[in-house]
């Protein structure tokens, strides 16, 4: 019986282990991600209010040398897509939208009291949409910026993620500004 309880004791995870692991693995990894957004436009000369939800995935690939990555603050490229359904005030009044997003991503902070990972994460990206609305669309000068409050005890773990996107009307003729509020799993 003691034998038992001691091999269940040993095979506890290590929470300092499984980030090392996790962030020396390739060192690349994936972040999942569901936010919703409350958007201002101005669409053809007439204003407009959209609100909607979405999901998205990114591929993150660390090029702060390995050693360091998730131990201190650590520098990261960012490629990614999603999807997004938003309401509007005036037409198009539904509309999928799917943004391409190619950046780069900052963190500040580092192993705390408990081998936690903990900081924040702050990404920008240029990120070119195909809308669908009344027709198909495209809208290629578009960014995207974020904030994330980390606190990292092991991979996939839920942190707030805060956004921005800026949007100018050159290929769909709409200027936007949107902010949205979400969850991002690293």
């Amino acid at each position: 019986m003691l034998l038992a309880f001691a091999l269940l004791a040993a095979a506890q995870p290590d929470a300092a282990a499984a980030l090392r692991a996790y962030s020396l693995r390739a060192p690349m990894f994936y972040e999942t991600e569901v936010r919703a957004f409350g958007a201002l436009a101005d669409h053809d000369g007439s204003a407009q209010v959209l609100g909607g939800a979405g999901v998205g995935v990114a591929v993150i690939r660390i090029v702060t040398p390995p050693a360091t990555a998730m131990a201190s603050s650590w520098t990261a490229l960012r490629a990614g897509t999603g999807a997004r359904l938003a309401v509007s005030s005036g037409p198009p009044r539904l509309r999928l939208e799917v943004p391409f997003l190619f950046g780069a991503e900052r963190a500040m902070g580092g192993i705390s009291t408990g081998a936690n990972w903990r900081g924040y994460v702050l990404g920008a990206a240029a990120a070119p949409q195909v809308i669908l609305g009344s027709g198909l669309h495209a809208a290629w000068v578009r960014a995207e910026m974020h904030l994330d409050r980390v606190a990292l005890e092991g991979p996939k773990e839920p942190q707030l993620r805060v956004s921005l996107a800026l949007q100018a009307p050159v290929g769909y003729p709409e200027t936007l500004v949107a902010l949205g509020v979400g969850i991002a799993w690293y």
